[in-house]
């Protein structure tokens, strides 16, 4: 479990690397050392995974604004007045 391993418990970063912060607390805008659980690729997290049915909402649901499942509302690009990229 994550709670149980090391490289977490230490505050690796999965984003660039560093051992001194995670993930949350890194200005990385992109995920390069990540491998994601759906695909088995690096560079993305399964949220971000376009074989990911289900994005963020893992027991269903989606966007209230546009009914994406890659966002949540306060950060839909409709809601905010910008295109929305392929999703």
């Amino acid at each position: 479990m994550i709670a149980e391993c090391p490289q977490a418990q230490s505050g690796f970063c999965f984003k660039c690397g560093s051992k001194d912060h995670t993930h949350t607390q890194c200005d990385k805008e992109t995920y390069a050392l990540a491998e994601c659980f759906v695909c088995g690729k690096k560079g993305h997290i399964a949220r971000e995974c376009s074989k990911n049915e289900k994005g963020l909402y893992r027991l269903g649901g989606s966007c209230f604004g546009c009914g994406s499942v890659r966002h949540t509302l306060k950060d839909c690009p409709v809601r905010h007045g910008k295109k929305l990229h392929n999703e």
